[in-house]
């Protein structure tokens, strides 16, 4: 699936980026933008997406376990994030953000208050003066990236390039190398379950496909893991089962998987008082 939608008519969308736009970009924020978010940038300056959903660890004013993600603002002055110092002013957030989504009420920025560069990303509520961490980095808030309301007709499915996976499909997928499918279907079955089954057989499954691919050879798919346990399956697994996946995780090779631990036992803090 294409990351970038294609629309004749995008706001958002703006001149082909330049290595001076980026270099008077992070001089003027005095920062380092994720290579990442450069990286899709250089293949468009930002514009509509065709995913529009990402997890969201509580609920929001939006929605109860996911935000909304429309759009990706480029490197610009007019509907870039040259305009953050305008918005945050505008709407009383306080100074340390790039806003790269978002309109009025709510957004998506980077979080630059303590670091000078790889930004966690956080939602920003103004209604309710709420700001909450989605991703530990612009990376893992690229792969937590899904299209919410998937439908069930396959022609509509294709057409809409929504995802549709059953949990037959997720155990077929985790005996292939394909990393991408892998993951979509990991997350959709994850959130189908969390929030709609009252199934304990269905919970345990889960548990023990987290815990399979925990081991993954591929570090996305450990992060993936990572991200749904932090975000919907430690609210409803075993603790028996969480504290055997915090410990995979904090024994992990990648320090994007080990810095999920802290994240976890923050909300277990968080939970208990």
């Amino acid at each position: 699936m294409k990351f970038w939608k294609e629309t004749a008519e995008d706001t958002y969308r703006l001149n082909s980026l330049t290595e001076q736009d980026i270099k008077q970009a992070e001089l003027s924020f005095n920062v380092s933008l994720p290579k990442e978010y450069l990286d899709l940038l250089a293949l468009q300056n930002g514009g509509e997406i065709n995913c529009n959903s990402h997890p969201c660890p509580i609920a929001t004013s939006w929605a109860e376990t996911y935000v909304n993600v429309d759009f990706i603002m480029g490197i610009g002055k007019e509907n870039g994030i040259l305009k953050a110092p305008y918005y945050l002013k505008e709407w009383g957030i306080p100074q340390g953000f790039i806003l790269f989504s978002g309109e009025g009420h709510t957004w998506l920025a980077f979080d630059y208050r303590h670091v000078r560069s790889n930004p966690p990303i956080v939602y920003i509520d103004n209604e309710i003066n709420q700001i909450i961490k989605i991703a530990n980095s612009f990376d893992l808030f690229l792969s937590g990236l899904y299209i919410e309301d998937a439908f069930s007709n396959e022609e509509e499915l294709n057409d809409n390039l929504e995802w549709h996976y059953t949990k037959t499909d997720l155990e077929r997928l985790m005996l292939t190398n394909d990393i991408d499918p892998l993951k979509g279907a990991l997350s959709y079955i994850t959130q189908e379950i969390v929030d709609f089954s009252e199934n304990p057989i269905d919970i345990k499954w889960l548990g023990d496909k987290f815990l399979n691919l925990s081991n993954h050879f591929d570090e996305n798919v450990r992060i993936e893991v990572a991200n749904l346990v932090w975000n919907f399956f430690m609210d409803v697994c075993e603790s028996e089962i969480l504290q055997q996946l915090m410990s995979r995780f904090e024994r992990d090779s990648d320090s994007d998987v080990r810095a999920y631990v802290g994240d976890i036992k923050e909300k277990l803090l968080e939970n208990e008082s």
